[in-house]
């Protein structure tokens, strides 16, 4: 395993003292006091305590007979360091006479012993110990050490990759700003001077889905990465495995644990996935923030950075599973005998916490009960920090624990301060920040007012509260949908909700209850369309955090396709409204949305998509799981005259001339589509955008579909890039 080695020397200076202070010249004390645990001295008749041990002649001028025959000067030096550092965790404060003084007393010429030999046997007086003692006592100590050295440079090794991975990130992040400013001549990846690579990179790493078809969709209880997304996790489990297995060495004579080859590797195993168990605690905790310094240096969306969080927890639960599974067979015969010790009941603890995190944070607890699943995630993250605090302070290993508090402490903060910048007029109760409409059963606008002005951007979504609630903790992230100026100095930020389960059915019926009692005075303008039907608008408490978000650079392309199905356009509309202020003679935009219900799509064809926002934009309308209503009748139904840019005409039929919208019942040909827009590429040397967020189905088979027309390019990759925002927990 030499990269293995390579690898973790970058990391052995930093790795920290172990716990029993090996080192180089100190090792000469071990080597002398190890042996002479194998024997009984007969001036100490009760346990052989580091106490006991000072109080007794025959020990100490055995002790200083095997220094000063075997150990140079410095090394004696050192030792005698040592053996107050073993006072003071054993016996602290007991006075330990000086070398000199207690050579003084040792006799000229003291009996040789083979302590392992006379294993047990009681000595009367001074005696000193065999060469061959002496010798596997420095190699037991060497070993130990080695083993201590390897476990936290491995550990810190999770480290140097992580920032490995950030640098990569990072350089790939700075390198696309330098070619939207011109410095460097690129086409969009650090790839792309090599066409044919990129163009298989693309095909067959970049896009894919690891395995199969689904990477959105989740197969049974598991999430799918991608390949790329699989590829670093590969290294990153295979790192952590050859790590946890490699480096160990036994061998007979080991005066901790002699003739017993397979304790050896038992302890050094379980020390071993422990610690690094310890360090991938720090990146569990890390990757597992809103605030992530990761995500502000390479721009990676929240998504992948809670992919690698699970796999992290993953890999951090089975590391202290082998761990206690190591000492738990080690003390068989003793477990509950060592049950009143602190360290011991806490890391049991410990690890029936984190055992339960695993389970308990399956798909579909997270889909079906997020509320639940959060209380629980954080109440036994908390209980785990806090046992293992208890678990380890005495080996040394607690301020690991207290960092993992302070990322914690850290993100938590930045939440209060996001959320007190936007929405402190509200805490003051200086001005209702929160103004919800709801306009038919589909749909729910919240239109919310910031306290200073913000400039939001595509791609960014928030949090929103509920602090009048039974539970005003409790938040949920919306992708902002538009935003404008607001009359008090702020910002409006406009957001389009699908009531679901659990939060935001809850606030659908806190908007019914509040509507029911609105003074018609007191009401919001309604924002509903002609004949749809609505609820009075009602006025809500509403808390802001944010902004958090990845933003898809669409500026350099001159084609774009927005795909979006149902709730899905909201993500879609920042990025519409972008473009349209852009100048169309350079751009095709293309929008095509998969929506249920007629109604919801004449209700954001009459506000959000209305032509005015959206003057340079083709739209293409699918219906599904509706009855056949023609395109003439939800037209009527918007009471927007023809003249306005909207016309309906089937697509199908001959001679068709397509003008705005064109409205079609069934599921898009996501292939063809796709297809359709590679192929115009070959008309011109402009470059093709894709962008889509809905269901699990539709993005799996776009990002199969654009997987495959990286293949059909006839130049290279660089020319067509995927965008996927699929906010996934």
């Amino acid at each position: 395993m030499p990269p293995l080695l390579a690898l973790a020397s970058a990391a052995l200076l930093a790795a920290p003292a172990a716990a029993t202070l090996v080192g180089e010249h100190g090792a000469c004390f071990s080597a002398c006091q190890l042996p002479l645990n194998f024997v009984r001295f007969a001036d100490i008749p009760g346990p052989a305590t580091w106490g006991a041990k000072i109080a007794s002649p025959s020990y100490m001028t055995s002790l200083v007979a095997c220094m000063d025959a075997y150990c140079t000067p410095l090394q004696i030096e050192w030792g005698w360091e040592r053996f107050g550092a073993f006072r003071d965790l054993g016996a602290p404060g007991t006075p330990i006479p000086r070398f000199e003084d207690v050579l003084a007393r040792v006799p000229a010429a003291p009996r040789v012993v083979d302590c392992l030999a006379d294993r047990g046997a009681v000595v009367p007086s001074t005696i000193l110990i065999a060469q061959q003692n002496f010798d596997d006592g420095y190699h037991t100590d060497a070993a130990f050490a080695r083993q201590m050295r390897l476990h936290n440079a491995f550990g810190m090794c999770m480290y140097a990759l992580l920032a490995g991975m950030t640098l990569v990130g990072l350089g790939n992040r700075l390198l696309a700003h330098a070619a939207k400013r011109g410095a460097v001549t690129w086409t969009g990846n650090v790839l792309a001077p090599w066409p044919r690579a990129y163009t298989w990179y693309r095909r067959h790493i970049g896009t894919p889905a690891m395995m199969g078809y689904s990477h959105v969709q989740p197969w049974g209880i598991l999430s799918i990465p991608t390949r790329l997304q699989a590829i670093m996790i590969f290294i990153y489990v295979a790192l952590n495995v050859g790590m946890g297995c490699y480096g160990y060495e036994t061998f007979a004579n080991n005066m901790f644990w002699p003739g017993a080859e397979s304790i050896q590797l038992a302890r050094y195993l379980g020390d071993r996935t422990g610690i690094m168990s310890f360090y991938n605690m720090v990146l569990l905790w890390l990757l597992a923030g809103r605030n992530d310094v990761v995500i502000w240096l390479t721009g990676w969306s929240f998504q992948s950075l809670n992919l690698f969080h699970r796999w992290t927890a993953r890999v951090a639960v089975v590391q202290a599973f082998v761990h206690s599974c190591a000492y738990i067979w080690l003390r068989w015969g003793a477990f509950w005998a060592f049950m009143p010790e602190r360290y011991w009941w806490s890391g049991v603890c410990a690890m029936a916490a984190m055992g339960l995190l695993i389970p308990l944070s399956v798909l579909p607890l997270r889909q079906y009960a997020y509320e639940l699943f959060l209380v629980l995630h954080i109440g036994l993250s908390v209980a785990t920090l806090a046992l293992l605090y208890l678990h380890t302070e005495m080996f040394g290993y607690d301020p690991w624990v207290w960092l993992c508090m302070g990322i914690w402490a850290f993100d938590r903060l930045l939440r209060v301060v996001r959320v007190a910048v936007l929405s402190f007029k509200t805490l003051g109760q200086r001005n209702a920040v929160g103004a919800i409409t709801a306009t038919n059963p589909g749909l729910m606008r919240v239109r919310v007012d910031t306290s200073v002005p913000i400039n939001p951007a595509p791609g960014d979504y928030y949090f929103l509260y509920s602090p009048r609630s039974l539970s005003p903790w409790e938040n949920h992230p919306f992708t902002l949908a538009s935003w404008e100026k607001a009359p008090g100095g702020g910002t409006t930020l406009h957001f389009l909700i699908a009531p679901m389960e659990g939060w935001t059915r809850r606030l659908r019926r806190r908007l019914e209850a509040v509507a029911t009692l609105a003074a018609d005075s007191e009401a919001a303008p309604l924002l509903a369309a002609p004949g749809t039907s609505s609820l009075p608008p009602a006025r809500l408490r509403v808390l802001l955090e944010g902004p958090y978000g990845h933003r898809c650079d669409l500026e350099p392309f001159e084609h774009v396709l927005l795909l979006a199905g149902g709730s899905g356009i909201a993500a879609i509309l920042p990025y519409v409204f972008a473009l349209s202020r852009e100048n169309s003679a350079k751009k095709r935009i293309s929008i095509v949305w998969t929506v249920r219900n007629a109604a919801y799509a004449a209700d954001v064809l009459a506000h959000e998509l209305a032509p005015a926002r959206t003057r340079h934009a083709s739209l293409d309308i699918y219906l599904t799981q509706e009855e056949p209503v023609a395109a003439r009748a939800l037209l009527d139904a918007l009471d927007v005259p023809l003249d306005t840019g909207y016309a309906a005409v089937d697509p199908h039929s001959a001679g068709a001339r397509r003008r705005e919208v064109v409205l079609t019942r069934g599921r898009p040909p996501i292939r063809e589509l796709v297809g359709a827009q590679v192929e115009a590429l070959r008309a011109d040397t402009g470059r093709l955008a894709i962008l889509a967020c809905g269901p699990g189905q539709m993005m799996d088979d776009l990002r199969r579909a654009v997987a495959d027309a990286y293949g059909a390019l006839t130049t290279d990759a660089g020319r067509l890039e995927y965008y996927e925002e699929a906010f996934t927990w």
